[in-house]
């Protein structure tokens, strides 16, 4: 009998302890960053900015930034696409998202890889 006392209590003290909560895979994280040209620093307006293989992207605002949110835990890569009907790839960058809150990611771009629709709207708003 002295050996099922101790067993009983370590079965009653199992059963008692908190609970551990494993961490959510959907956390909000958020990839932030901006968009310039490379040669003077200008802001770059309606730049596609992506994380491939998924649904999450955003266009640049008129200052060049973007903010993609609500992001899981994973990897990924950002790509700076061009807002013209051509899409092109104009940069990545490979990001690890973890428990943060969020990630910055800044592109310089020359403006001559640019596609010609983008730059002649660019011109038009400056």
């Amino acid at each position: 009998m002295k050996q099922l006392i101790p067993i009983s209590v370590v079965v009653i003290a199992l059963a008692c302890a908190p609970a551990t909560t494993p961490k959510l895979q959907l956390q909000p994280i958020s990839v932030y960053g901006r968009v310039i040209d490379r040669t003077t620093g200008a802001p770059v307006a309606w730049a596609n900015v992506d994380l491939d293989s998924t649904s999450w992207g955003s266009f640049t605002d008129s200052t060049g930034q973007f903010v993609l949110r609500g992001i899981p835990i994973g990897r990924y890569t950002v790509r700076l696409r061009s807002a013209c009907e051509d899409k092109r790839v104009l940069g990545t960058r490979a990001v690890q998202l973890t428990d943060t809150a969020a990630v910055r990611v800044d592109f310089a771009v020359a403006l001559d890889s640019l596609s010609r629709c983008q730059v002649v709207w660019l011109r038009s708003v400056r």
